[in-house]
């Protein structure tokens, strides 16, 4: 009997990550594949991965099981352990002139490294609120590639239209289903103050003396756009407040997913818009959005060497300085005047990530032991309480982190 063939293509041989949110998304981003590559086998399928390439990448395409921060966090870390998408925009007439189906990439902003989760914060004894939700800013690779790229759609245009018309091309079932353009005419910005009739599905019944008045483009297909992206874990539905968020933190796009990447995570967002992030939001633009998004994505990774990507930190080694930092608060934790078994469980309830119950054990401690360990109770309720990267203390994540010494995964976007 010979020697089995050697694997043309290892979990090394991989540098880059695409995470999508949904289905629609991850069949966009594996229409842009030019090669696929067979599976590689992992002690736990507990993710759903698709490998291929796209220029002189190898890349990983994952989907996430469900929306929201923690399932972002959760399949981004099991992806690097086992291998060494939509948002709704803020329209600003003159400024940003978001229409559906363009992209958004976020990028650094005033004091935003691109990312902010503005319902993330800090509170103060006198109720104060400060958001501190903010993520670092993307690594400088993907940062000057997409300058490149910005300069160079100035100068020649972008090429959105032209990577989903190959797309459809490739796959016609995809452009008789629901990927293609749905077109400026049924693009409805309304008034911020005008809200959606209840229980209507579409915005046949809206009045439209209430549309805003835009002037048409005066060149087809979707733009991109730079800034700040806005993450948090609810869904957004509100015109007004939505004004309030570019008000008040300059964002331009909203979001359920990014926040869960967690700090100094080497990773660039790209949404497409699907909606106005108001009450009138439906799912026609969804699956247009999806391919547009992939689109950029495809154009960004044809302007990056593959040999700067190797030169770039993996992000493995971004999560295990993340781990060593959750090592040092528990120890931190441990410490404090916490007594008997309360100090225990809360320490134990705050690791495991079962926040509820470390809600409840919180408040059962003592007033006088609440005032001598007033700081790191504090600490540690706006770290988990109020968001702060809570997700990755779940199931196996730390335990799947220090199994992780030859992931070779560079860059998630």
């Amino acid at each position: 009997m010979g020697v089995p063939a050697k694997p043309k293509y290892t979990s090394d041989s991989y540098t880059v990550a695409l995470v999508c949110p949904k289905g629609i998304e991850f069949a966009a981003v594996e229409g842009m594949l030019e090669h696929t590559h067979p599976p590689i086998p992992m002690e736990r399928a507990e993710n759903a991965y698709t490998l291929g390439q796209i220029g002189n990448h190898n890349v990983i395409v994952a989907m996430l099981p469900e929306t929201g921060t923690s399932a972002a966090a959760t399949t981004v870390t099991q992806t690097l352990n086992d291998f060494n998408g939509v948002g709704g925009a803020i329209p600003v007439e003159e400024v940003h002139d978001i229409r559906l189906g363009d992209d958004v990439v976020s990028m650094p902003a005033g004091t935003f490294g691109g990312v902010v989760q503005f319902d993330r914060g800090k509170i103060y004894k006198d109720g104060r609120f400060e958001r501190t939700g903010a993520l670092s800013k993307p690594p400088n690779l993907l940062l000057s590639s997409a300058g490149k790229l910005h300069a160079r759609h100035i100068r020649e245009g972008n090429s959105l239209m032209k990577n989903v018309s190959t797309l459809l091309s490739k796959f016609p079932r995809m452009r008789k289903g629901p990927l293609g353009d749905p077109g400026s005419a049924k693009d409805f910005l309304f008034e911020a103050t005008y809200p959606h009739p209840e229980k209507m599905n579409t915005c046949k019944s809206c009045l439209p003396e209430k549309l805003v008045n835009r002037e048409p483009r005066s060149e087809a297909g979707p733009e991109i756009h730079y800034g700040t992206i806005g993450s948090s874990n609810l869904v957004f539905k509100d015109g007004i407040t939505r004004n309030k968020l570019y008000d008040e933190l300059g964002i331009i796009c909203v979001e359920i997913e990014a926040a869960g990447l967690i700090d100094e995570f080497p990773c660039l967002v790209i949404r497409s818009i699907s909606n106005y992030a108001d009450s009138h939001k439906n799912k026609q633009w969804q699956p247009y959005a999806a391919a547009t998004a992939a689109a950029y994505m495809k154009e960004l990774l044809e302007t990056i060497p593959s040999s700067e990507v190797y030169k770039a930190r993996r992000a493995v080694d971004s999560l295990k300085s993340y781990d060593k930092d959750m090592e040092s608060l528990k120890e931190k934790l441990l410490k404090e005047v916490w007594v008997g078994t309360i100090r225990k469980e809360v320490v134990d309830a705050a690791i495991k990530g079962k926040l509820d119950e470390f809600k409840e054990r919180l408040f059962q401690i003592e007033n006088g032991v609440m005032d001598q360990s007033h700081s790191i109770v504090h600490e540690i309720f706006n770290f988990l309480i109020l968001g702060e990267n809570q997700s990755i203390f779940g199931g196996r994540v730390k335990e799947d982190m220090t199994k992780a010494p030859h992931s070779g995964t560079r860059e998630v976007m």
